[in-house]
């Protein structure tokens, strides 16, 4: 086992293309224990056991027909009650018109791609560091 991820903040990838995983796996990997999962659903269950810093979702193929957004109120419902949860939103359109009221109220930053991924990891490492601080609280 590494002990260095057992004291790296965890980030959580919510991203059903399994290479964008892969790649932020990739540029992350140094500095946060990254976890990812492809769709909601099958992220529910880490979001217990791994008690992510921050989570990483991938809102494009949710799309905003009320069907898709309804398939986000499991992640929504669980960030309502952990506070120490940084939600940080990924899509294509240039800005976040396209987040149900409830999703954008838990946003705590949005990025159009292409990604930049430096700017992507200071933003990560600023949200997870203040988890980290609420939490020894």
């Amino acid at each position: 086992m590494d002990l260095n991820h057992e004291t790296q903040p965890t980030v959580l990838i919510i991203d059903a293309q399994r290479e964008d995983v892969q790649l932020m796996h990739w540029v992350l990997r140094d500095e946060f224990n990254v976890v990812g999962a492809e769709s909601v659903k099958s992220a529910l269950p880490l979001l217990q056991s791994c008690s992510p810093a921050v989570v990483v979702l991938d809102i494009e193929r949710f799309g905003s027909s009320s069907e898709s957004q309804k398939s986000l109120e499991p992640l929504i419902q669980v960030l309502e009650h952990d506070w120490r949860c940084r939600l940080i939103v990924l899509g294509s359109n240039g800005g976040n018109s396209d987040l149900s009221q409830p999703l954008a109220e838990k946003t705590f930053g949005y990025f159009s791609k292409p990604l930049n991924f430096q700017l992507l990891r200071s933003v990560i490492s600023r949200h997870a560091g203040k988890a980290r601080r609420r939490s020894k609280r």
